[in-house]
C-alpha cells in the first residue's frame, strides 16, 4: 500500500524504491521539458545529494543505494512494459528520466492515469475536471479483465460504482451458484471469473 499521497512528496526517510520511482516519474510529467534528474528528486524529498565518492561515509553509501534501487525499479518497468512504458533515460544517463511525447508512446496516458490513481488521495478528493477517478479506474480494470478473460469471461464491479451494498454480500450474490474459478485484479474493486 502506498505510503505517500499526492500532493505530498514521499517521506525523506522512505526506503521504498517504488515510491521514489513513482515520484521520479510524476516529477518528469510536471516539468516543462518533461525530464528530471535524480538529484532533483533527492532535493524534492529533502534528501542530501551525493557527496564526494572519495569521502563517502556509511550513511552516504546507504543513501546512494536507495536511489540506485529506484534506477533499478525504473529499468524493471522499462523491461516489463516495453514500448508502452512512457519514460526513458536521456543522454546515455540513468540519472535523468524523461517522458515520451504522445506520438512516440500512444498508450502513455493509460500508464500515467494508473500512476496518478495509485498516488492520489481519493479519500479526500475523488473528482478531477468533472471525472470521478475511482469510478474511471474501476472501468479501466473491468475493460482490462474482459480483454484478459476472453469471450467466456464475465466481469463484475464491486467498488464505487456498485452502490452502497456490503462488499461481502455483493461477492456472495455474484458467485452464488457459480462453479468458476475467479481471480482478483485489485482487492475489493474488480473480480474476474471464467466458467
Amino acid at each position: 500500500m502506498p505510503t505517500f499521497r499526492l500532493p505530498a512528496p514521499p517521506s525523506p526517510s522512505t526506503e521504498s524504491s517504488v515510491e521514489i520511482a513513482d515520484f521520479w516519474e510524476i516529477l518528469a510529467t510536471r516539468r516543462a521539458d518533461k525530464e528530471v534528474s535524480l538529484t532533483s528528486v533527492r532535493a524534492a524529498v529533502d534528501r542530501v545529494a551525493e557527496s564526494d565518492p572519495a569521502e563517502d561515509a556509511e550513511e552516504d553509501i546507504e543513501e546512494e543505494g536507495r536511489f540506485d534501487d529506484a534506477i533499478d525499479e525504473v529499468k524493471y518497468r522499462m523491461c516489463i512494459c516495453g514500448d508502452a512504458y512512457p519514460f526513458y533515460f536521456v543522454r546515455d544517463s540513468e540519472r535523468v528520466l524523461a517522458l515520451h511525447d504522445e506520438a512516440n508512446c500512444p498508450r502513455r496516458d493509460l500508464y500515467l492515469f494508473l500512476l496518478l490513481t495509485t498516488r492520489l488521495n481519493m479519500n479526500t478528493r475523488r473528482v478531477f475536471e468533472e471525472i470521478d477517478a475511482p469510478l474511471l479506474f474501476e472501468e479501466v480494470c473491468e475493460a482490462a479483465l474482459k480483454e484478459m478473460c476472453g469471450a467466456r469471461g464475465r466481469t463484475h464491479r464491486f467498488g464505487t460504482s456498485a452502490g452502497d451494498q456490503n462488499f461481502d454480500a455483493r461477492l456472495r450474490t455474484f458467485f452464488l451458484g457459480t462453479s468458476g474459478i475467479w481471480t482478483k485484479s485489485r482487492p475489493r474493486d474488480s473480480k474476474a471469473w471464467r466458467g
